[in-house]
Order: C-alpha cells, then sequence, then structure tokens
C-alpha cells in the first residue's frame, strides 16, 4: 500500500471516529431528553388520574344532591 492510500484510508478512519463521537453524544442527549419526557408524561397521568377521581367525587354529590331535590 503507498504512503497515499495509507494517508486517505487514516484520514476516511478518523473521520469515521469524529462522527461516531457526534453520535455518542447525540444519543445521551436524546436518551436524557427521553428520561425527562417520560417522566413529565408519567406526571401528567398521575394528574390526570387526580383529576378524574375529583370529577367522579363531584358528579356522586351533585346525584346525591340532584335525587335529595327530588323527594321533596
Amino acid at each position: 500500500m503507498d504512503l497515499q492510500k495509507l494517508e486517505l484510508l487514516e484520514s476516511r478512519v478518523s473521520s469515521i471516529l469524529g462522527l461516531l463521537e457526534e453520535l455518542k453524544q447525540k444519543n445521551s442527549s436524546l436518551e436524557r431528553e427521553l428520561f425527562e419526557k417520560q417522566e413529565a408524561l408519567r406526571q401528567l397521568q398521575e394528574e390526570n388520574q387526580q383529576w378524574s377521581q375529583k370529577e367522579e367525587a363531584i358528579r356522586s354529590r351533585v346525584e346525591n344532591m340532584l335525587e335529595a331535590l327530588n323527594g321533596i
């Protein structure tokens, strides 16, 4: 292998290693972002469940009041 081909190979390997490092950093960043989004989703689902429970409690109380009014 002559020197020119070796230099070309070295350049390509260097470029690939640089790209690999960029991709590792991007992957790490995306993993952090995914974790944050999953945590936010979990919190929103929990809040949604709490609101649903409150809504059901209010509905039940309103129905009880309407039944009481119908009995008058």
